[in-house]
């Protein structure tokens, strides 16, 4: 009688087994099966629409995910009493269209601005010396101070000048307590970074002999492997600021061959920029090490480009 109970007890479980077959697959198999973020929005959200994975890398996919929501689950989602979805898809449906009509508007690039104009309204006498009053100074006080202040910015300028010409001229950077200087790129970044800022505080003669390392030694095509921001930023912008205040065709023809060096970078099938390239080759890449492109990196060199 024992035996008989058990092969029945048995039946059944096969038949439960049998029965959780039929559907399909049991539900602990269901849950390991979905994501774990899938989980966690079915439970939050029981009648949202899955959304498939989205690609980014085109604004057809992101109308296409409005689409998704305007005509399927977000009509769903408002008609079920739940979160308005509907109207926010429509809110983000009109901020893509506005987004891409402001994208597509043509580009347009103003001549260069006299620099030493102002572009902000300027106190009048009046309104200056009554502030300067409420800081307890005159006129005159206040402007012995300002004479000060950038006589003392200047001579910090004009010391660690000083400091790369003597330990590290040419080099990328200098390391001042131990006195020499250090490579990274070996396209003199400390000096064609420093050029624009030499035009500014009036040191014209440094400028000018900095000049004249560039246009003899500065290879902007070497066979080296290069971040694309920092020799962007340091080296296209700085020649470009160069030859902005100079005029000087040196300038620009070194900034158009590293240009066409770096432009590669542009071309990647995502549209943001690789980070990495070897300029005498013109050929860019994300290295196999870190192959994604830092945000800022990326948003950073737009100027240049312009």
């Amino acid at each position: 009688g024992e035996e008989e109970e058990e092969a029945e007890a048995d039946g059944k479980e096969e038949g439960e087994e049998v029965e959780e077959d039929s559907e399909g697959q049991s539900d602990v198999e269901k849950e390991e099966d979905k994501p774990r973020l899938g989980v966690l929005n079915d439970r939050l959200h029981p009648f949202r629409r899955p959304q498939a994975p989205l690609d980014f890398k085109s604004r057809e996919a992101v109308e296409m995910m409005v689409r998704e929501r305007q005509e399927g689950g977000g009509a769903r989602v408002h008609e079920k009493g739940g979160v308005r979805l509907a109207a926010r898809a429509q809110a983000a449906a009109d901020r893509i269209r506005e987004k891409r009509e402001e994208m597509d508007a043509p580009v347009e690039h103003p001549g260069p601005r006299d620099p030493s104009l102002p572009t902000h309204a300027s106190l009048s006498l009046a309104e200056a010396q009554e502030k300067l009053q409420a800081l307890g100074r005159s006129v005159e006080e206040q402007a012995a101070l300002n004479v000060a202040r950038r006589g003392a910015v200047k001579a910090a300028i004009l010391h660690a000048w000083e400091g790369y010409k003597e330990f590290a001229w040419g080099m990328d950077e200098l390391a001042p307590v131990a006195k020499k200087g250090l490579k990274w790129f070996g396209l003199g970044l400390t000096l064609v970074d420093s050029l624009d800022l030499l035009w500014l505080v009036g040191e014209k003669d440094e400028f000018w002999g900095a000049r004249d390392w560039v246009a003899a030694d500065l290879d902007v095509s070497p066979q080296v492997h290069v971040n694309v921001f920092e020799v962007t930023i340091r080296v296209l912008g700085g020649l470009l600021s160069a030859f902005h205040f100079s005029q000087d065709p040196v300038f620009l023809e070194k900034a158009q061959i590293l240009g066409r060096n770096l432009r590669s970078a542009m071309e990647s099938p995502s549209g943001v920029p690789w980070s990495d390239a070897v300029l005498g080759e013109a050929r860019a890449f994300a290295p196999p090490t870190a192959p994604d492109s830092s945000v800022s990196e990326a948003t950073s060199i737009q100027l240049e480009f312009k």
